[in-house]
């Protein structure tokens, strides 16, 4: 069916009075029509009388940071939830968690509503979400033994991700004794029930690399599992172990198949380890356009390792060109030598530093403008706050961690921007482009090389 077909099909649903058609409708206004006012309006007027639609208007809110909408949201939520609507009670008790929509956070009124959501519906997710509370201590006193708990009603709920929180508390023998049978047990019912990327948790159990279960067929198995979910991560082991594996599981084009259909759901090891097949030759025809392409994508994507291999690619075809000429004037082409190769890295080791410094100046130049917290450095895969100080970004989780602060944020790496949870702080952050935005100020300042253009 074509879209405008679905959508005239919406449409006349919606005119029957079809509450759900209308809050599609109304998502498709801010998603792809372009009328995102129109839109949000249309939710906050369903939101009035339909916990679901006020569940949409809260992420479209949040995520396209409509802050004019954010009291008038957060009032609705706490309306439908003081009417007991089961999901207006998690939707609030997240609020209260997290501290948004201009709203203090509130670790006791957030646990409150999960609890009462338990009470009146025995919620799955919102005995996962206290466990969660309870188990991270990060607002609270942490507290093993109440996360346990807690997630354990979960799951006997049939809640996936109490199931998969079980089943890691027993793999890593946390609150309770290390069990590798019930770890397995949590883990095949969290798959069963939904959370499919609990795959590769298993296959990396069975994994002979990780001497815990050493059983590479199984290990295959699962990894398959998860590959047929379309998980990209499973997809990836599954095709290591065929290229890698014993000869009683090894399939070369076969794995070359699982790390293209990882590649086209967007993991970056896909076109990581692409790149290498197609630069080496060893498991599919050797073509450097191709590795290049997957190489290049993969460094895109945050794999620093894909730029030594890129470089590579670049030395060997220079080499071959100057060997091409050597050869037809009857010379040879002497091979680079260690001590050369040691030298080589020596300045790129070199040349990095005095990048990453030049950073740190430029960084203290735009702070003094746009008042930012700092930037990040897709490059050398770290945040770098207005002191000149580094953090590890984990970009597939989208966490930032700072060891010496505690302080956990979240980096979008679609937007490149960044939501501190104590300051409650959103800064847009795209070195790249050069451009840094701070929505607190509201002011953007462009940047080149260490100098500032403009705010």
């Amino acid at each position: 069916m074509e879209e405008n077909e679905m959508i005239k099909a919406i449409k006349e649903k919606a005119k029957q009075g079809d509450v759900n058609a209308k809050i599609a409708l109304a998502i498709n206004k801010v998603k792809y029509e372009g009328k995102l006012q129109e839109g949000i309006e249309e939710l906050l007027k369903l939101s009035n009388e339909n916990e679901v639609a006020c569940h949409n208007l809260i992420r479209v809110v949040l995520a396209l940071r409509e802050e004019n909408y954010y009291s008038e949201t957060f009032i609705t939520c706490k309306k439908l939830a003081e009417e007991e609507k089961e999901i207006a009670l998690i939707d609030l008790g997240a609020i209260y968690q997290l501290g948004v929509l201009d709203t203090s956070k509130n670790i006791e009124k957030a646990i409150e509503c999960f609890e009462k959501a338990i009470k009146l519906y025995r919620s799955g997710i919102a005995y996962q979400s206290i466990g969660a509370i309870y188990y991270y201590g990060k607002d609270i006193k942490q507290d093993l033994g109440k996360a346990f708990e807690y997630f354990e009603m979960g799951a006997k709920m049939g809640y996936a991700d109490s199931e998969d929180a079980i089943a890691q508390m027993y793999l890593n023998g946390q609150y309770v004794e290390q069990d590798y049978n019930k770890a397995i047990y949590w883990y095949e019912k969290a798959f069963e029930h939904g959370k499919r990327i609990v795959a590769i948790c298993m296959g990396n159990l069975y994994l002979p690399d990780n001497n815990v279960l050493n059983n590479e067929k199984k290990a295959l198995e699962w990894y398959s599992k998860g590959g047929e979910c379309d998980v990209p991560e499973c997809l990836v082991m599954e095709g290591y172990l065929l290229e890698n594996g014993s000869d009683n599981v090894k399939n070369l084009e076969k794995a070359i198949d699982c790390y293209e259909r990882a590649a086209k759901l967007g993991s970056p090891n896909a076109y990581f380890l692409l790149g290498i097949a197609y630069m080496e030759g060893k498991i599919v025809t050797k073509n450097t356009i191709i590795a290049r392409k997957n190489l290049e994508k993969a460094l895109e994507l945050g794999i620093e390792d894909a730029r030594t291999f890129i470089n590579k690619l670049n030395r060997n075809q220079g080499a071959k060109a100057v060997s091409d000429t050597y050869t037809s004037i009857g010379a040879y082409l002497p091979e680079t030598t260690t001590a050369e190769m040691y030298r080589a890295k020596q300045e790129a080791k070199m040349q990095e530093e005095a990048r990453r410094e030049k950073n740190r100046e430029m960084l203290k130049a735009v702070a003094a403008t746009s008042g930012a917290s700092g930037f990040i450095d897709d490059r050398i895969g770290c945040f770098i706050d207005k002191n000149g100080n580094e953090t590890y970004i984990d970009a597939d989780s989208g966490y930032i961690f700072n060891d010496t602060t505690g302080d956990i944020s979240f980096y979008d790496k679609n937007t490149h921007s960044v939501y501190n949870t104590d300051s409650k702080e959103f800064t847009y952050l795209d070195i790249r482009d050069g451009y840094v935005y701070n929505f607190n100020t509201g002011k953007t300042t462009l940047v080149s090389g260490s100098t500032t253009l403009g705010s």
